[in-house]
């Protein structure tokens, strides 16, 4: 006589065999739809690390049987070990409102929705920071002041790209702050504030030393899979000793989650660039920035991720000067890699063109078009020594083939250093 398949795996889940109880149910595909196969196999999935595969078969079961108290409590245990804190805590509630539940399920139940508010970051306070210190080389310090610290199509028409002393190469020390910090005001409903800061100093430009201080304060709202976000920003900007720009930004952004492993996204940006004495008002302008992208998990022996993004701008000189004005449009492609547990690289590639409102004379009489195209390659190394020291390093190369007079320039910068978070 046979023994019965059910009966077996329900005996290895009593003895807490759990993966043989797993790969027993893997022999009996023909049983899915038996309610108390898929209700033994779920178990048997969850707890030998196949939630994802135990969510599917009992959301399958509760659809059939919705008042199967049982399997809606595995059902949110599984969206629990998941991580989609959401699911979990809406079927948790579900399972608290039925009559005459037992006291020590209310008891597991409410232990679940403790650990739910101690570990998803939309239930509490998150507190974040970091400090990073670095040396290197740049190779072209006049054409890039500052082009490392922000977008780079915010900094393409600043004055102070002086071509006649291109070529200039300096090493440099550069110090990074960061702190941040984000809760709940109401349910979805959440707080986002970030202050941020670094100063980098070169040992043969001192006129070129420069700092960058930024505060931003913003609102997420989280329904599903969709998070929309609007954050305010302030940046100032300081070359030698002295301020040089302000950018004041506002920020809305939606990033949708269609799977684990593919989230898209779009934000539209809109900021002002103003500069001090220092340099001429008539450099003042508006910018409107436009970006769609998406994040790919793609998994495999490497762990790799990719991201995505197609950028679209409007700068316009509040001067009405026409030379100072463009439209770009450009995108980023980035590999993320994730070596080992402590090893990660990211690889970015960029290209964007910059159409100006205006031509300039040529010597033939003609009007050629300004025009900026700037391609971007940057490579970065994480090596993590603890919980919260990292070794990092980075090469980066800009190139802007260029017809406006200031802005044609190749650079190259390469640093290595170490990083702390809390």
């Amino acid at each position: 006589m046979f023994a019965d398949p059910i009966e077996n795996l329900q005996s290895l889940i009593a003895q807490k065999r759990f993966s043989e109880a797993f790969d027993l149910g893997l022999r009996y595909p023909q049983l899915s739809g038996n309610s108390r196969f898929d209700y033994y196999y779920s178990i048997a999935a969850i707890d030998s690390g196949h939630a994802a595969i135990g969510i599917t078969n009992l959301e399958r079961l509760i659809s059939i049987e919705p008042d199967n108290v049982s399997a809606r409590l595995e059902l949110a245990r599984a969206y629990f070990l998941f991580g989609d804190y959401e699911s979990a805590k809406s079927n948790f509630n579900i399972v608290l409102n039925k009559n005459n539940l037992p006291a020590d399920i209310k008891k597991s139940v409410y232990s679940y929705l403790d650990a739910i508010r101690q570990n998803d970051p939309l239930e509490k306070t998150v507190k974040s920071g970091y400090a990073n210190f670095t040396i290197g080389l740049n190779s072209n310090v006049v054409s890039s002041s500052l082009l490392t610290q922000t977008s780079w199509y915010y900094q393409i028409l600043d004055p102070f790209y002086l071509k006649t002393n291109y070529g200039q190469q300096s090493s440099f020390s550069q110090t990074d702050l960061g702190y941040s910090v984000s809760g709940q005001l109401v349910s979805s409903l959440r707080y986002l504030v970030d202050v941020g800061g670094d100063y980098r100093k070169y040992s043969l430009l001192s006129s070129f030393d420069q700092r960058t201080t930024s505060t931003g304060f913003g609102l997420e709202y989280s329904k599903n899979d969709n998070n929309y976000t609007v954050i305010t920003h302030l940046e100032e900007d300081g070359l030698n000793g002295g301020d040089l720009r302000s950018v004041y930004s506002i920020k809305a952004q939606w990033d949708k989650n269609l799977n684990r492993n593919t989230t898209l996204s779009s934000n539209l940006t809109y900021s002002l660039l103003r500069y001090n004495n220092l340099f001429s008002p008539i450099y003042d302008s508006n910018m409107t920035t436009f970006t769609v992208g998406a994040q790919q998990w793609v998994g495999g022996h490497y762990g790799v991720k990719l991201d995505m993004e197609l950028v679209g701008a409007q700068q316009n000189n509040i001067r009405t000067q026409n030379d100072l004005s463009r439209d770009i449009i450009g995108g980023r492609f980035g590999i993320n890699s994730l070596w080992t547990s402590n090893l990660s690289t990211k690889m970015i590639l960029g290209y964007f063109k910059s159409n100006y409102w205006a031509s300039q004379p040529s010597t033939l009489s003609t009007n050629n078009p300004l025009q900026d195209r700037f391609l971007t390659v940057d490579f970065h190394l994480r090596l993590k020594l603890d919980k919260s020291l990292s070794l990092i390093g980075s090469i980066s190369k800009f190139v802007n083939n260029s017809t406006y007079t200031y802005s044609d320039f190749s650079q190259q910068e390469y640093s290595a250093g170490l990083n702390y978070e809390w």
